[in-house]
């Protein structure tokens, strides 16, 4: 009886230390864990969580079993956290294949035939004509070419190329006015030896074109003395484009028979020759474009009285006619036949030293002659039978 008695007590100390102390402990710890504690002035007071009554407003009360001990707490909303794991699980990238991949063969490539375009013939309208007004100009300061000659040719343009086909209108008047259909022109103009040529789209009626020519204008004088007037009738001028040193190619562009001729010409080196009165000089000018020159050549030239006398036992009418020939000693002996015939011929040479020929029927004589420049002296040359 005994025995059973210990045995039940054993029992009942396993059953409580198993079984009944693990449940108090456990309800113990969850009533702390459903009350909050605040601190006041008058101590420390447990308050029952389910007391707690949400406002509409977002702010929390809590209002106590004891009204003179409630306080308001603000509870302050935590975060929301946003789930951070895929729940998917990735795909796993499938291993390369052992075997050997056979490579299909491309597709033989053919070209096709391009294809030409269709040619379009555009109907033709009858286009109204418009006029393009043609005026020449001189370097930058656009003045205005009076007096001078300018040659015009207007051709139609081929709109690929750009070349003029054979259809050309040409004038030679200073400031032209053509009446042409509307389209695309080339216009050439030619001053002197100055050649310029220009596109033009004539789209509009009275259409100006101003062709802008960029050479140097040069102008002559001659004077047969220094500081001596200028010679205003029986001169020539001729224009040569220099060679060079030492060369005789020199070819003539341009010549005139005005005393004071001005000419038109590119930038260069030029070789310009002064004709009077049996005299020939050369002079080397240069040309820049866009400049005006005025050049004033000096003849230095002398004046020459010839006289024709009968040698003794020779005799001479007065009316007897008599040519004279004049060869310059620095020419190597070219002669200028005179163009004056008779006695007592006052000629102008320029300075220099000349040999003189005179000559009537049998008659023949010669001699030399020193000219200087300014100076004027009288020849007689004496006539011989030359037989």
């Amino acid at each position: 009886m005994r025995v059973f008695k210990l045995l039940s007590f054993v029992a009942l100390i396993f059953v409580y230390a198993n079984i009944a102390y693990p449940l108090y402990s456990y309800a113990q710890t969850s009533t702390q864990k459903n009350v909050k504690v605040t601190k006041s002035k008058t101590g420390t007071k447990t308050i029952p969580v389910n007391k707690i009554q949400p406002s509409l407003t977002g702010q929390k009360k809590a209002t106590l079993s004891n009204p003179v001990q409630s306080k308001k707490l603000s509870v302050v909303p935590l975060p929301a956290i946003k789930p951070t794991l895929s729940l998917e699980k990735p795909v796993p990238n499938p291993l390369p294949s052992q075997e050997p991949v056979q490579q299909k063969p491309l597709p033989a490539v053919t070209s096709a035939a391009p294809t030409l375009p269709t040619e379009v013939k555009t109907p033709v309208v009858n286009q109204k004509p418009l006029n393009l007004i043609l005026q020449a100009k001189i370097g930058s300061e656009i003045k205005e070419i009076v007096g001078k000659p300018i040659f015009w040719a207007v051709s139609k343009a081929n709109t690929n190329s750009g070349a003029s086909n054979n259809n050309v209108i040409t004038s030679t008047q200073l400031n032209p006015t053509l009446s042409l259909v509307p389209g695309r022109y080339l216009v050439t103009a030619k001053l002197g030896e100055s050649l310029v040529t220009q596109t033009v789209d004539l789209t509009i009626d009275n259409q100006r074109v101003n062709v802008d020519f960029k050479p140097g204008l040069v102008k002559f004088n001659l004077i047969p003395v220094m500081g001596g007037t200028v010679i205003d009738k029986d001169v020539t001028w001729e224009v040569l484009r220099y060679a060079g040193p030492g060369r005789t190619d020199h070819q003539k562009i341009a010549d005139s028979n005005i005393a004071q001729p001005e000419f038109i010409l590119n930038e260069g080196y030029y070789i310009v020759r002064a004709n009077y009165a049996h005299n020939s000089l050369d002079t080397v000018v240069g040309v820049q474009a866009q400049h005006r020159y005025v050049y004033t050549v000096n003849l230095y030239a002398g004046k020459v009285k010839l006289v024709a006398v009968p040698d003794k036992g020779e005799k001479l009418d007065q009316n007897s006619l008599i040519t004279w020939e004049i060869s310059s000693q620095s020419s190597l002996g070219k002669k200028i036949p005179l163009a004056d015939t008779g006695n007592n011929s006052l000629i102008t040479l320029k300075e220099g030293k000349y040999l003189v020929v005179a000559r009537s029927g049998f008659l023949e004589g010669q001699t030399t002659i020193d000219v200087k420049s300014g100076s004027t002296q009288q020849i007689k040359v004496a006539l011989k039978n030359k037989t």
